[in-house]
């Protein structure tokens, strides 16, 4: 394993460069350790390149540890050379911001769906535009997931619908279903800087009294059959464990939109979708990422 650093006080990029088929197994270890979810993408045809975001030096240093000896048990039980390269790259927010600035271009995602960064000025008339100031790791619409959702709201989302954004990030998916005809939307997400950069979204968007938006995850106090709509642009692992908390507080045939699923998880997946009684409508792909649409059954209609 090689490993250079560059470790202060601002974000630290985690850079792992690994075997394909570890991808879901480190992709895990970096949501589960303080990263804001993970972006993967292809390095030849065997390898995938992981990178996620962390906020101070104690949290990333821990990480590091925590990659080390999980590679090294791999490497014991599979009794392999298995090679995992790490990079920690420091990045301070007003170096990425800048460097966006200069990237970051207007996207459209569908025939109808644009999203523009706040310093564009340039308008697009007879467009859904959604306007975004983009802050670290907490997405752009850039990334496919977040565009097959968008796709799948366009589609399945009906004007008046109730709808659940769950892991909301920098909020672009709950600013979609308002602007698409949502009469409420509830935006969850467990990351303080995540919801403070959706706040400034979803006001710079002029919905905010149609979303709301709050720290935390899905709980008791949100009562069942709530929502027409759920949108989830997670991780599988994420998808399985919070499944239940959705199937609850969704209408019956109410409509799942799913991502943050890889390729080589779909039929895991799937099997999983089924065996919850979900009727799937439709499976989405971009690259090496699915999403799932479904709508849920009642039990005497399967």
């Amino acid at each position: 394993m090689s490993i250079s650093t560059g470790i202060d006080k601002d974000f630290t990029e985690i850079k792992l460069i690994l075997p394909r088929a570890l991808s879901e197994l480190f992709g895990n270890l970096l949501v589960d350790n303080g990263c804001k979810g993970y972006v993967a993408e292809e390095r030849g045809r065997d390898k995938v390149v992981l990178k996620g975001y962390l906020k101070g030096k104690l949290k990333a240093e821990s990480l590091l540890d925590k990659v080390n000896k999980y590679a090294e048990s791999l490497r014991k039980l599979d009794k392999n050379d298995l090679e995992v390269e790490v990079q920690l790259t420091e990045i301070k927010e007003e170096d990425w911001s800048r460097n966006w600035k200069k990237t970051f271009k207007p996207i459209q995602v569908t025939n109808r769906i644009i999203i523009k960064p706040s310093w564009i000025e340039k308008r697009f008339p007879q467009k859904l535009v959604i306007e975004i100031e983009p802050k670290m790791a907490f997405g752009t619409g850039e990334h496919s997931t977040t565009r097959l959702c968008l796709r799948a709201l366009e589609k399945y989302l009906k004007t008046g619908d109730r709808v659940l954004d769950l892991g909301t990030g920098s909020g672009i998916l709950a600013i979609a279903a308002a602007k698409l005809g949502a009469s409420y939307v509830l935006a969850l997400d467990i990351d303080q800087d995540a919801v403070s950069n959706a706040r400034e979204n979803i006001k710079r968007n002029k919905v905010q009294k149609i979303i709301d938006l709050k720290l935390g995850t899905l709980n008791s106090k949100i009562s069942d059959d709530s929502f027409d709509l759920i949108v989830a642009n997670l991780t599988k692992t994420q998808i399985v464990e919070f499944f239940d908390g959705m199937n609850r507080v969704l209408k019956k045939k109410g409509i799942f939109v799913l991502s943050g699923i890889q390729t080589e998880e779909k039929k895991e997946t799937e099997k999983f979708l089924l065996t919850k009684k979900v009727l799937l409508k439709e499976t989405l792909s971009e690259k090496e990422w699915v999403c799932f649409v479904g709508e849920k059954k009642l039990d005497e209609e399967f």
